[in-house]
């Protein structure tokens, strides 16, 4: 299986622009599209792949979430391409040790400075450095929330905030 860290250099790979990940290895491409749900768990999608004929894909080239499977946690490694004990993201809550307090990703707004807690260039960040068009696509609420900063910036952020937005965004895409 597809490991979340795996999946943006493979992008960039598949586009020409960096060396292939030896872990997994896409088609070249012209254009990448990824759609990442949050939350819908791999057994979910098996106990149910008979709802869908895509299931079945889905299930193929579904990618493994790192541990603990957590938002923050596996959103940094998506981002980053980095596992846990590099990208610093360790759980739900983690505890700020310059503060001594207890933090909550989710609930980040603009305090801490994203950038002090994970300062490493995103794969969209690379992608632009590689002059590659990045679209990330998601609800306003996101757009400049901490987790959103620290982990998944770089690029153009366009509003969808269900379904039906998302296809009429992407068809202007």
């Amino acid at each position: 299986m597809i490991s979340l860290a795996d999946i943006l250099p493979a992008s960039l790979a598949a586009l020409d622009v960096s060396p292939n990940n030896p872990n997994f290895v896409m088609p070249k491409s012209k254009r990448v599209v990824i759609f990442l749900v949050d939350g819908l768990g791999f057994q979910n999608l098996v106990s149910h792949q008979n709802l869908h004929p895509i299931t079945a894909e889905l299930i193929a080239n579904s990618a493994q979430c790192s541990l603990p499977s957590t938002t923050p946690v596996s959103l940094a490694t998506f981002g980053t391409a980095m596992n846990p004990g590099e990208h610093g993201f360790v759980g739900a809550t983690m505890l700020l040790p310059e503060t001594n307090s207890v933090f909550q990703p989710l609930k980040w707004e603009t305090s801490p400075n994203p950038k002090s807690i994970q300062p490493n260039k995103t794969q969209f960040e690379i992608a632009e450095q590689r002059y590659i068009e990045v679209k990330r696509i998601g609800p306003a609420a996101y757009e400049h929330s901490g987790l959103t900063s620290a982990v998944l910036r770089g690029g153009e952020y366009l509003f969808a905030e269900n379904l039906e937005d998302i296809l009429q965004v992407t068809s202007k895409v």
